[in-house]
């Protein structure tokens, strides 16, 4: 047995080709690629991961969970406790 994979770039030779494949009764699996970037898009994609982002306008991140997580309520309590409870031992 041979096994051939074939690269087709023109959706019209896709259309000659499958019916000869019916036709020859000869099974083939049919797979769909994703269009590779170009040398130009893979260089911009390079240049953005290089470069970073601007951590300056990002804030303060513990600031942020502390203003979110201050409003929520904890399941199973009737309204926000107003201080932790002493650990025991």
């Amino acid at each position: 047995m041979t096994r051939l994979l074939v690269d087709l770039h023109e959706d019209r030779d896709v259309q000659v080709l499958v019916p000869l494949l019916h036709r020859l009764r000869i099974p083939f699996q049919r797979l769909e690629t994703t269009p590779q970037p170009t040398e130009a898009e893979r260089a911009e994609a390079l240049r953005i991961i290089r470069e970073g982002c601007d951590m300056s306008t990002f804030g303060d991140a513990l600031a942020y969970q502390q203003r979110v997580r201050e409003e929520r309520l904890l399941p199973h309590r009737a309204e926000k406790p107003t201080s932790c409870p002493p650990v025991r031992c």
